[in-house]
């Protein structure tokens, strides 16, 4: 196999296991903020959330659609009298 091959197998390799990681945050209902540190999408603001979706939705992450989803349906759980530190319905 050429180096570029390998390299290019790896590359896929590595976008498998982030987009897994993706998706085990987000169906933790957790958010990796810029500096690494998790946060509980429960414990974020109305407006992080917001800015959080406009974020995803203005990049080409290829797991941003993993996100939205989470974010948007804590923005609904909310609009349906839940506040934001009550327990997630993940």
């Amino acid at each position: 196999m050429s180096y570029g091959a390998e390299v290019a197998m790896e590359m896929e390799i590595d976008r498998e296991v982030m987009y897994a990681r993706a998706e085990q945050l987000a169906g933790e209902g957790r958010w990796l903020m810029r500096d690494g540190t998790e946060i509980r999408v429960t414990d974020m603001t109305d407006r992080h959330i917001e800015n959080c979706i406009r974020m995803l939705r203005r990049g080409s992450s290829p797991y941003a659609d993993v996100f939205i989803h989470m974010f948007e349906a804590e923005q609904e759980r909310r609009r349906n009298g839940f506040s934001k530190t009550d327990d997630p319905q993940f």
